[in-house]
């Protein structure tokens, strides 16, 4: 066994998700309930919401990690609630500060999402809200089977603009497509949580999905083999200033 590979194999130990203890998962799973229930009395079904709060985040595609072991709930929005996607993510700001902050919860504003911090115990538990509005009146279609139905749009604080998303489609192609890679993205998680790095965990799967997907990638293989793969190709696309491909809307990120 190569130096390297006993290294790369003891840390995804560490980080994978089977790492968290049991107190935790139900800690959170307790704190998603007492989340999604409050955004759905809050905000009207049809009237203001066009669906019921979902997860779509690294649990869901299976690159979920212990180091940061949080939920990304996503909330659609009725196209024009509020008027646009800016006001719409400060009115949820408002409503989570107004029913967490007094229990002692952090609620940050954050890039595309409204960020909430529970102590429980020793340990921090993290859910991320994300609003979208849909594209269009009646546009968007919770319970439909066609990815077509499913596009929202975001507000961006960092970049001041929306970014359109398609959940449904971004999750089958995560796991279809980077099956193999998941540990893959779960080392580069974990050099960013070493690291402090601001890279998002979208963009991470981005550059491995990109690097999976060229004629030469490995299918499969030992920890090392596919790091090393994705390090090559995303090494020179980075010096190569190239814009990641969002593969759920299908549009390359201005930045």
């Amino acid at each position: 066994m190569s130096h390297t590979h006993r290294i790369l194999t003891e840390v995804l130990q560490k980080v994978h998700p089977n790492q968290v203890p049991r107190q935790q998962k139900e800690a959170l799973n307790t704190f998603k309930q007492e989340v999604t229930v409050f955004l759905q009395q809050h905000y009207r079904i049809n009237d203001e919401r066009v669906g019921d709060p979902f997860a779509g985040g690294s649990q869901v595609k299976g690159t979920d990690m212990a180091l940061n072991y949080d939920l990304d709930l996503f909330l659609p929005f009725k196209h024009g609630f509020r008027g646009k996607t800016q006001a719409i993510k400060a009115d949820l700001l408002n409503a989570l500060r107004a029913r967490f902050e007094q229990t002692g919860i952090e609620v940050r504003d954050q890039r595309v999402s409204v960020g909430l911090r529970k102590l429980v115990g020793m340990q921090t538990i993290e859910i991320d809200v994300v609003p979208g509005m849909e594209k269009a009146p009646g546009s968007y279609k919770h319970n439909s089977e066609n990815e077509d139905d499913k596009y929202l749009i975001l507000y961006d604080r960092e970049s001041c603009t929306e970014r359109t998303t398609n959940i449904a489609r971004q999750l089958r192609r995560i796991k279809q497509e980077t099956l193999h890679y998941r540990d893959t993205v779960r080392l580069l998680k974990a050099w960013r949580h070493k690291e402090a790095h601001v890279i998002s965990s979208y963009a991470l799967e981005l550059m491995v999905h990109q690097a999976a997907q060229v004629t030469d990638a490995p299918k499969t293989g030992a920890p090392e083999v596919l790091l090393k793969h994705i390090l090559k190709h995303n090494i020179a696309f980075l010096d190569a200033n190239g814009a990641l491909q969002d593969i759920g809307a299908n549009y390359q990120w201005p930045d």
